[in-house]
């Protein structure tokens, strides 16, 4: 697999996150497009397209968008995709949740170690 081919395969994961927290039943490129420009991140639905039909590499700027309104680290679109799928879900979260699953990464840590961590 090409790295654009796991570019888009990401790419994809994160607009059906967002079609499913929005309760969208389609989402074009134009109207993706649209809601990232509204939101403050200008880029074209052609740039979005050729991201999801994995036919181009996005540059510095385009990721910094797509990270901010999807809600992911840049480390989302490199790391493998088990990783990637968790960092995805903890979008979703609130403070409180996002609190419980640092307190539950540093009891995992902890018990693997076999120290409490500060």
């Amino acid at each position: 697999m090409t790295t654009e081919e796991q570019l888009a395969n990401k790419f994809e994961r994160l607009i059906k996150d967002h079609m499913r927290r929005e309760k969208l039943s389609a989402l074009s490129m134009r109207e993706l497009a649209r809601r990232m420009t509204d939101a403050g991140y200008p880029i074209s639905h052609g740039t979005l397209t050729g991201i999801r039909n994995g036919r181009s590499t996005i540059d510095q700027r385009t990721m910094d968008s797509l990270c901010a309104f999807f809600g992911v680290p840049e480390s989302y679109f490199w790391l493998p995709r088990r990783q990637a799928l968790l960092l995805g879900r903890l979008a979703d979260l609130d403070d409180a949740d996002l609190a419980a699953v640092d307190q539950l990464i540093s009891d995992l840590h902890s018990r693997r170690t076999g120290r409490a961590e500060r």
